[in-house]
Protein backbone atom coordinates (compact mmCIF):
# COMPACT_ATOMS: atom_id res chain seq x y z
CA UNK A 1 0.00 0.00 0.00
CA UNK A 2 2.87 2.37 -0.74
CA UNK A 3 1.95 5.89 -1.76
CA UNK A 4 2.48 6.86 -5.38
CA UNK A 5 3.07 10.21 -6.99
CA UNK A 6 0.43 11.53 -9.35
CA UNK A 7 1.42 13.58 -12.42
CA UNK A 8 -1.15 16.28 -11.72
CA UNK A 9 -0.31 19.90 -12.30
CA UNK A 10 0.48 22.06 -9.29
CA UNK A 11 -2.31 24.18 -7.88
CA UNK A 12 -2.09 27.76 -9.11
CA UNK A 13 -1.03 30.71 -6.96
CA UNK A 14 -3.72 33.34 -6.52
CA UNK A 15 -3.07 37.06 -6.48
CA UNK A 16 -6.46 38.74 -6.51
CA UNK A 17 -7.85 42.03 -5.23
CA UNK A 18 -9.68 41.69 -1.94
CA UNK A 19 -13.15 42.13 -3.44
CA UNK A 20 -12.47 39.55 -6.16
CA UNK A 21 -10.99 37.11 -3.67
CA UNK A 22 -13.97 37.39 -1.34
CA UNK A 23 -16.36 36.97 -4.27
CA UNK A 24 -14.55 33.74 -5.26
CA UNK A 25 -14.63 32.40 -1.70
CA UNK A 26 -18.32 33.22 -1.41
CA UNK A 27 -18.94 31.00 -4.42
CA UNK A 28 -17.08 28.04 -2.86
CA UNK A 29 -20.23 26.15 -1.70
CA UNK A 30 -21.33 25.85 -5.33
CA UNK A 31 -18.20 23.98 -6.49
CA UNK A 32 -18.87 20.37 -7.61
CA UNK A 33 -18.01 17.66 -5.07
CA UNK A 34 -17.65 14.04 -6.15
CA UNK A 35 -18.19 11.95 -3.03
CA UNK A 36 -18.18 8.70 -5.00
CA UNK A 37 -14.52 8.76 -6.00
CA UNK A 38 -13.23 11.00 -3.25
CA UNK A 39 -11.57 13.33 -5.70
CA UNK A 40 -13.02 16.68 -4.67
CA UNK A 41 -12.16 20.30 -5.10
CA UNK A 42 -11.19 20.73 -1.45
CA UNK A 43 -7.52 21.36 -2.19
CA UNK A 44 -8.45 24.33 -4.38
CA UNK A 45 -11.04 25.40 -1.81
CA UNK A 46 -8.47 25.33 0.98
CA UNK A 47 -5.97 27.23 -1.11
CA UNK A 48 -8.48 29.92 -1.90
CA UNK A 49 -9.66 30.21 1.68
CA UNK A 50 -6.11 30.48 3.00
CA UNK A 51 -5.24 33.12 0.45
CA UNK A 52 -8.49 34.99 1.02
CA UNK A 53 -7.95 34.95 4.77
CA UNK A 54 -4.44 36.31 4.48
CA UNK A 55 -5.38 38.94 1.94
CA UNK A 56 -8.28 40.03 4.04
CA UNK A 57 -6.24 40.06 7.24
CA UNK A 58 -3.85 42.51 5.61
CA UNK A 59 -6.57 44.78 4.30
CA UNK A 60 -9.59 44.32 6.54
CA UNK A 61 -8.80 47.46 8.50
CA UNK A 62 -9.34 49.50 5.34
CA UNK A 63 -12.43 47.69 4.00
CA UNK A 64 -15.72 48.21 5.84
CA UNK A 65 -17.83 45.05 6.25
CA UNK A 66 -15.10 42.72 5.01
CA UNK A 67 -14.85 40.87 8.33
CA UNK A 68 -18.47 39.72 8.13
CA UNK A 69 -18.05 38.53 4.53
CA UNK A 70 -14.92 36.63 5.47
CA UNK A 71 -16.62 34.90 8.38
CA UNK A 72 -19.51 33.92 6.10
CA UNK A 73 -17.08 32.44 3.56
CA UNK A 74 -15.20 30.52 6.24
CA UNK A 75 -18.47 29.14 7.61
CA UNK A 76 -19.49 27.94 4.16
CA UNK A 77 -16.12 26.31 3.62
CA UNK A 78 -16.26 24.56 7.00
CA UNK A 79 -19.82 23.41 6.27
CA UNK A 80 -18.65 21.73 3.07
CA UNK A 81 -15.69 20.09 4.79
CA UNK A 82 -17.62 18.85 7.84
CA UNK A 83 -20.42 17.29 5.79
CA UNK A 84 -18.15 15.30 3.47
CA UNK A 85 -18.28 11.50 3.74
CA UNK A 86 -14.51 11.51 3.34
CA UNK A 87 -11.56 12.28 5.59
CA UNK A 88 -10.31 15.84 5.23
CA UNK A 89 -7.08 16.86 6.97
CA UNK A 90 -4.65 19.74 6.97
CA UNK A 91 -1.07 19.05 7.99
CA UNK A 92 2.18 20.97 8.33
CA UNK A 93 5.28 19.66 6.61
CA UNK A 94 6.37 17.70 9.68
CA UNK A 95 3.22 15.63 9.31
CA UNK A 96 1.45 17.17 12.31
CA UNK A 97 -2.34 17.36 11.92
CA UNK A 98 -3.68 20.90 12.29
CA UNK A 99 -7.24 20.14 11.24
CA UNK A 100 -9.40 17.02 10.88
CA UNK A 101 -13.06 16.97 9.85
CA UNK A 102 -15.78 15.02 11.64
CA UNK A 103 -15.65 12.05 9.27
CA UNK A 104 -11.89 11.78 9.87
CA UNK A 105 -12.54 11.55 13.61
CA UNK A 106 -15.14 8.82 13.04
CA UNK A 107 -12.76 6.94 10.74
CA UNK A 108 -9.94 6.98 13.31
CA UNK A 109 -12.35 6.41 16.19
CA UNK A 110 -11.02 9.24 18.34
CA UNK A 111 -12.22 12.76 19.27
CA UNK A 112 -10.82 15.73 17.41
CA UNK A 113 -8.68 16.85 20.35
CA UNK A 114 -6.91 13.50 20.34
CA UNK A 115 -6.10 13.86 16.65
CA UNK A 116 -5.21 17.51 16.11
CA UNK A 117 -1.64 18.20 17.13
CA UNK A 118 -0.58 14.58 16.63
CA UNK A 119 1.59 13.30 13.79
CA UNK A 120 -0.41 11.56 11.09
CA UNK A 121 2.31 8.91 11.00
CA UNK A 122 1.29 7.83 14.53
CA UNK A 123 -1.97 6.51 13.09
CA UNK A 124 -0.34 4.76 10.14
CA UNK A 125 0.86 1.15 10.21
CA UNK A 126 4.56 1.01 11.25
CA UNK A 127 5.58 -0.67 8.00
CA UNK A 128 4.36 2.34 6.02
CA UNK A 129 5.52 5.25 8.16
CA UNK A 130 8.90 5.79 6.52
CA UNK A 131 7.35 5.93 3.07
CA UNK A 132 4.67 8.34 4.29
CA UNK A 133 7.22 10.75 5.78
CA UNK A 134 9.19 10.73 2.54
CA UNK A 135 6.01 11.41 0.59
CA UNK A 136 5.07 14.36 2.78
CA UNK A 137 8.49 15.90 2.26
CA UNK A 138 8.26 15.38 -1.50
CA UNK A 139 5.13 17.53 -1.56
CA UNK A 140 7.37 20.57 -1.08
CA UNK A 141 8.34 20.21 -4.74
CA UNK A 142 6.27 20.32 -7.95
CA UNK A 143 3.88 18.92 -8.93
CA UNK A 144 2.75 19.42 -5.31
CA UNK A 145 0.36 16.48 -5.57
CA UNK A 146 0.44 12.82 -4.46
CA UNK A 147 -1.89 9.94 -3.80
CA UNK A 148 -1.68 6.57 -2.14
CA UNK A 149 -3.20 4.00 0.22
CA UNK A 150 -2.23 3.50 3.87
CA UNK A 151 -3.29 1.12 6.60
CA UNK A 152 -4.57 3.23 9.48
CA UNK A 153 -4.58 1.88 13.03
CA UNK A 154 -7.75 3.11 14.71
CA UNK A 155 -8.05 4.01 18.38
CA UNK A 156 -9.56 0.57 19.15
CA UNK A 157 -6.62 -1.23 17.51
CA UNK A 158 -8.47 -2.29 14.36
CA UNK A 159 -6.92 -1.57 10.98
CA UNK A 160 -8.66 0.16 8.09
CA UNK A 161 -7.40 1.09 4.62
CA UNK A 162 -7.45 4.76 3.62
CA UNK A 163 -7.03 5.85 0.01
CA UNK A 164 -6.00 9.49 -0.03
CA UNK A 165 -4.97 12.33 -2.30
CA UNK A 166 -2.87 15.19 -0.99
CA UNK A 167 -1.99 18.63 -2.32
CA UNK A 168 0.26 21.44 -1.21
CA UNK A 169 -1.28 24.81 -0.42
CA UNK A 170 0.77 27.72 -1.78
CA UNK A 171 0.63 31.29 -0.55
CA UNK A 172 0.29 34.35 -2.76
CA UNK A 173 4.01 34.21 -3.46
CA UNK A 174 3.91 30.57 -4.59
CA UNK A 175 5.56 29.25 -1.43
CA UNK A 176 4.31 26.03 0.24
CA UNK A 177 2.52 26.77 3.49
CA UNK A 178 0.72 23.52 4.42
CA UNK A 179 -0.65 20.24 3.16
CA UNK A 180 -4.25 19.27 2.64
CA UNK A 181 -5.57 15.76 1.95
CA UNK A 182 -8.84 14.00 1.37
CA UNK A 183 -9.38 10.27 1.66
CA UNK A 184 -11.95 7.53 1.69
CA UNK A 185 -12.28 4.20 3.43
CA UNK A 186 -11.46 1.43 0.94
CA UNK A 187 -11.12 -1.45 3.41
CA UNK A 188 -14.04 -3.47 2.07
CA UNK A 189 -13.01 -2.85 -1.52
CA UNK A 190 -9.48 -4.11 -0.88
CA UNK A 191 -10.82 -7.12 1.01
CA UNK A 192 -13.04 -7.98 -1.94
CA UNK A 193 -10.12 -7.52 -4.34
CA UNK A 194 -7.89 -9.76 -2.21
CA UNK A 195 -10.62 -12.39 -1.96
CA UNK A 196 -11.17 -12.23 -5.72
CA UNK A 197 -7.42 -12.54 -6.35
CA UNK A 198 -7.22 -15.57 -4.04
CA UNK A 199 -10.27 -17.08 -5.73
CA UNK A 200 -8.74 -16.58 -9.18
CA UNK A 201 -5.50 -18.17 -7.96
CA UNK A 202 -7.40 -21.19 -6.63
CA UNK A 203 -9.33 -21.39 -9.89
CA UNK A 204 -6.08 -21.37 -11.86
CA UNK A 205 -4.66 -24.13 -9.68
CA UNK A 206 -7.80 -26.21 -10.16
CA UNK A 207 -7.67 -25.61 -13.91
CA UNK A 208 -4.03 -26.72 -13.97
CA UNK A 209 -4.95 -29.83 -11.99
CA UNK A 210 -7.82 -30.57 -14.36
CA UNK A 211 -5.56 -30.10 -17.39
CA UNK A 212 -2.95 -32.38 -15.83
CA UNK A 213 -5.59 -35.02 -15.18
CA UNK A 214 -6.88 -34.73 -18.74
CA UNK A 215 -3.34 -35.06 -20.09
CA UNK A 216 -2.81 -38.19 -18.01
CA UNK A 217 -6.07 -39.71 -19.20
CA UNK A 218 -5.32 -38.92 -22.83
CA UNK A 219 -1.80 -40.33 -22.53
CA UNK A 220 -3.05 -43.57 -20.94
CA UNK A 221 -5.75 -43.89 -23.58
CA UNK A 222 -3.31 -43.31 -26.44
CA UNK A 223 -0.87 -45.85 -25.03
CA UNK A 224 -3.69 -48.37 -24.79
CA UNK A 225 -4.79 -47.62 -28.35
CA UNK A 226 -1.20 -48.03 -29.53
CA UNK A 227 -0.86 -51.38 -27.79
CA UNK A 228 -4.21 -52.59 -29.14
CA UNK A 229 -3.32 -51.40 -32.62
CA UNK A 230 -0.06 -53.34 -32.59
CA UNK A 231 -1.85 -56.43 -31.28
CA UNK A 232 -4.45 -56.24 -34.04
CA UNK A 233 -1.85 -55.68 -36.74
CA UNK A 234 0.77 -58.15 -35.61
CA UNK A 235 -1.52 -60.76 -34.08
CA UNK A 236 -5.06 -60.99 -35.41
CA UNK A 237 -4.26 -59.77 -38.92
CA UNK A 238 -1.50 -62.31 -39.35
CA UNK A 239 -3.72 -65.12 -38.09
CA UNK A 240 -6.48 -64.11 -40.49
CA UNK A 241 -3.98 -64.13 -43.35
CA UNK A 242 -2.87 -67.64 -42.31
CA UNK A 243 -6.47 -68.87 -42.27
CA UNK A 244 -7.01 -67.42 -45.72
CA UNK A 245 -4.02 -69.32 -47.06
CA UNK A 246 -5.37 -72.57 -45.61
CA UNK A 247 -8.79 -71.98 -47.18
CA UNK A 248 -7.21 -71.31 -50.57
CA UNK A 249 -5.21 -74.51 -50.31
CA UNK A 250 -8.30 -76.54 -49.37
CA UNK A 251 -10.28 -75.03 -52.24
CA UNK A 252 -7.71 -76.17 -54.76
CA UNK A 253 -7.81 -79.77 -53.46
CA UNK A 254 -11.60 -80.07 -53.48
CA UNK A 255 -13.06 -81.20 -56.77
CA UNK A 256 -16.73 -80.52 -55.95
CA UNK A 257 -17.82 -77.30 -57.62
CA UNK A 258 -20.29 -76.27 -54.90
CA UNK A 259 -17.76 -76.82 -52.12
CA UNK A 260 -15.12 -74.85 -54.01
CA UNK A 261 -17.59 -72.03 -54.47
CA UNK A 262 -18.39 -71.93 -50.76
CA UNK A 263 -14.71 -71.88 -49.89
CA UNK A 264 -14.09 -69.10 -52.36
CA UNK A 265 -16.91 -67.06 -50.76
CA UNK A 266 -15.46 -67.72 -47.29
CA UNK A 267 -12.03 -66.63 -48.47
CA UNK A 268 -13.51 -63.39 -49.85
CA UNK A 269 -15.23 -62.63 -46.53
CA UNK A 270 -12.02 -63.38 -44.69
CA UNK A 271 -10.04 -61.05 -46.94
CA UNK A 272 -12.53 -58.24 -46.29
CA UNK A 273 -12.35 -58.91 -42.56
CA UNK A 274 -8.56 -58.80 -42.63
CA UNK A 275 -8.62 -55.47 -44.45
CA UNK A 276 -11.12 -54.05 -41.97
CA UNK A 277 -8.99 -55.14 -39.01
CA UNK A 278 -5.91 -53.65 -40.67
CA UNK A 279 -7.69 -50.33 -41.12
CA UNK A 280 -8.88 -50.46 -37.51
CA UNK A 281 -5.32 -51.07 -36.35
CA UNK A 282 -4.17 -48.06 -38.38
CA UNK A 283 -6.84 -45.86 -36.84
CA UNK A 284 -5.88 -46.97 -33.35
CA UNK A 285 -2.41 -45.54 -33.92
CA UNK A 286 -1.78 -43.70 -37.23
CA UNK A 287 1.76 -44.56 -38.24
CA UNK A 288 1.95 -41.56 -40.56
CA UNK A 289 1.69 -39.26 -37.54
CA UNK A 290 4.93 -40.63 -36.12
CA UNK A 291 6.76 -40.70 -39.43
CA UNK A 292 5.54 -37.70 -41.43
CA UNK A 293 3.90 -35.34 -38.98
CA UNK A 294 0.54 -33.66 -38.61
CA UNK A 295 0.02 -32.15 -42.07
CA UNK A 296 0.70 -35.33 -44.04
CA UNK A 297 -1.40 -37.38 -41.60
CA UNK A 298 -4.34 -35.00 -42.02
CA UNK A 299 -3.87 -35.14 -45.78
CA UNK A 300 -4.15 -38.93 -45.64
CA UNK A 301 -7.18 -38.70 -43.34
CA UNK A 302 -8.98 -36.30 -45.68
CA UNK A 303 -8.23 -38.48 -48.71
CA UNK A 304 -9.58 -41.56 -46.93
CA UNK A 305 -12.83 -39.90 -45.85
CA UNK A 306 -13.58 -38.04 -49.07
CA UNK A 307 -16.14 -39.78 -51.30
CA UNK A 308 -18.62 -39.19 -54.12
CA UNK A 309 -21.26 -38.07 -51.60
CA UNK A 310 -19.04 -35.89 -49.40
CA UNK A 311 -16.09 -33.94 -50.79
CA UNK A 312 -13.52 -33.28 -48.05
CA UNK A 313 -10.57 -30.97 -48.66
CA UNK A 314 -7.60 -29.73 -46.61
CA UNK A 315 -6.39 -26.13 -46.78
CA UNK A 316 -2.99 -25.35 -45.28
CA UNK A 317 -1.05 -22.40 -46.64
CA UNK A 318 1.32 -22.15 -43.68
CA UNK A 319 4.32 -24.35 -42.85
CA UNK A 320 3.42 -26.28 -39.70
CA UNK A 321 6.37 -27.36 -37.54
CA UNK A 322 6.50 -30.75 -35.84
CA UNK A 323 4.63 -30.39 -32.56
CA UNK A 324 5.21 -32.35 -29.39
CA UNK A 325 3.62 -35.79 -29.44
CA UNK A 326 0.68 -34.96 -27.16
CA UNK A 327 -0.28 -31.91 -29.25
CA UNK A 328 -0.02 -33.72 -32.58
CA UNK A 329 -2.09 -36.65 -31.39
CA UNK A 330 -4.68 -34.34 -29.81
CA UNK A 331 -5.11 -32.20 -32.94
CA UNK A 332 -5.26 -35.26 -35.18
CA UNK A 333 -7.85 -37.01 -33.02
CA UNK A 334 -10.06 -33.92 -32.88
CA UNK A 335 -9.90 -33.60 -36.67
CA UNK A 336 -10.58 -37.31 -37.05
CA UNK A 337 -13.62 -37.20 -34.76
CA UNK A 338 -15.05 -34.07 -36.39
CA UNK A 339 -14.62 -35.33 -39.96
CA UNK A 340 -15.98 -38.77 -39.09
CA UNK A 341 -19.10 -37.10 -37.69
CA UNK A 342 -19.46 -35.13 -40.93
CA UNK A 343 -19.29 -38.26 -43.06
CA UNK A 344 -21.63 -40.30 -40.86
CA UNK A 345 -24.23 -37.76 -39.75
CA UNK A 346 -24.03 -34.39 -41.53
CA UNK A 347 -25.24 -35.40 -45.02
CA UNK A 348 -22.91 -32.66 -46.23
CA UNK A 349 -21.88 -32.31 -49.88
CA UNK A 350 -18.73 -30.46 -48.81
CA UNK A 351 -16.44 -30.25 -45.80
CA UNK A 352 -13.26 -28.22 -45.38
CA UNK A 353 -10.43 -28.63 -42.89
CA UNK A 354 -8.25 -25.53 -42.51
CA UNK A 355 -4.95 -25.53 -40.64
CA UNK A 356 -3.08 -22.31 -39.82
CA UNK A 357 -0.87 -20.59 -37.24
CA UNK A 358 -1.20 -17.13 -35.66
CA UNK A 359 0.52 -15.44 -32.71
CA UNK A 360 2.04 -18.63 -31.35
CA UNK A 361 -1.17 -20.67 -31.67
CA UNK A 362 -2.24 -23.48 -33.97
CA UNK A 363 -5.72 -23.05 -35.44
CA UNK A 364 -7.78 -25.97 -36.72
CA UNK A 365 -11.10 -25.15 -38.38
CA UNK A 366 -13.52 -27.77 -39.75
CA UNK A 367 -16.71 -26.65 -41.51
CA UNK A 368 -19.44 -28.45 -43.43
CA UNK A 369 -22.61 -27.45 -45.26
CA UNK A 370 -24.67 -30.31 -43.90
CA UNK A 371 -27.86 -30.62 -41.90
CA UNK A 372 -26.41 -29.29 -38.65
CA UNK A 373 -27.86 -30.09 -35.22
CA UNK A 374 -29.15 -28.56 -32.01
CA UNK A 375 -26.34 -28.84 -29.47
CA UNK A 376 -28.57 -28.29 -26.46
CA UNK A 377 -30.94 -31.06 -27.50
CA UNK A 378 -28.22 -33.60 -28.23
CA UNK A 379 -25.72 -32.71 -25.52
CA UNK A 380 -26.32 -35.83 -23.42
CA UNK A 381 -25.65 -38.09 -26.41
CA UNK A 382 -22.61 -36.27 -27.79
CA UNK A 383 -19.84 -38.51 -26.49
CA UNK A 384 -17.66 -37.51 -29.43
CA UNK A 385 -17.97 -33.84 -28.44
CA UNK A 386 -16.96 -34.70 -24.87
CA UNK A 387 -13.91 -36.54 -26.21
CA UNK A 388 -12.88 -33.56 -28.36
CA UNK A 389 -13.30 -31.15 -25.45
CA UNK A 390 -11.21 -33.39 -23.20
CA UNK A 391 -8.41 -33.57 -25.78
CA UNK A 392 -8.49 -29.80 -26.27
CA UNK A 393 -8.18 -29.28 -22.52
CA UNK A 394 -5.27 -31.73 -22.34
CA UNK A 395 -3.22 -29.74 -24.85
CA UNK A 396 -4.10 -26.36 -23.30
CA UNK A 397 -6.45 -25.40 -26.11
CA UNK A 398 -9.96 -24.06 -26.57
CA UNK A 399 -12.63 -25.87 -28.57
CA UNK A 400 -15.68 -24.07 -29.98
CA UNK A 401 -18.51 -25.83 -31.79
CA UNK A 402 -21.29 -23.91 -33.50
CA UNK A 403 -24.21 -25.55 -35.27
CA UNK A 404 -27.89 -25.10 -36.00
CA UNK A 405 -30.41 -27.26 -37.85
CA UNK A 406 -30.05 -26.72 -41.58
CA UNK A 407 -27.00 -24.46 -41.25
CA UNK A 408 -24.09 -26.88 -41.05
CA UNK A 409 -21.50 -27.23 -38.32
CA UNK A 410 -18.20 -25.50 -37.52
CA UNK A 411 -15.57 -26.94 -35.16
CA UNK A 412 -12.70 -24.64 -34.20
CA UNK A 413 -9.68 -25.55 -32.12
CA UNK A 414 -6.97 -23.15 -30.95
CA UNK A 415 -4.02 -24.47 -28.97
CA UNK A 416 -0.44 -23.37 -28.17
CA UNK A 417 2.07 -24.04 -30.93
CA UNK A 418 4.41 -26.23 -28.86
CA UNK A 419 7.18 -27.42 -31.16
CA UNK A 420 8.89 -30.75 -30.72
CA UNK A 421 12.35 -29.96 -29.36
CA UNK A 422 14.33 -32.68 -31.10
CA UNK A 423 12.65 -32.60 -34.51
CA UNK A 424 13.52 -29.97 -37.11
CA UNK A 425 11.43 -31.23 -40.00
CA UNK A 426 8.49 -29.12 -41.07
CA UNK A 427 5.22 -30.19 -42.62
CA UNK A 428 4.74 -28.89 -46.14
CA UNK A 429 1.88 -26.47 -46.75
CA UNK A 430 -0.71 -27.65 -49.22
Amino acid sequence: MAATRSPIAAPPSFSLPVAATLAWVAAVPFLPVDTLTGRVALAAIGCAVVLATRAWAARSADTPGAGSALRTSEARYRGIVETQQATVMRLDFSGRIVFANEFCCEFVGAPREAIVGQSYANWVHPDERAGLVAMLQSLRQPPYRAQGVNRVIRADGSVRALEWEGATILDEHGMPVELQSIGRDVTERLQVEEALSASLERLKMQEDMLRSLAQRQVTVREEERKRLGFDLHDGLCQELVGIGILIESARRHIMTTSAATDLERAQRYLTNLSEHVRQLAGEMRPMLLDDLGLVESLKSLVAGLSSNTTRVQLLCNTAIPRLDELAEVGVYRIAQEALTNVVRHAQAPNATLTLATANGFLQLDIRDDGCGFDRTARRAEALGIFAMEERALAIGGRLAITSAPGKGTAVRLECPLTERASVASVGRGL
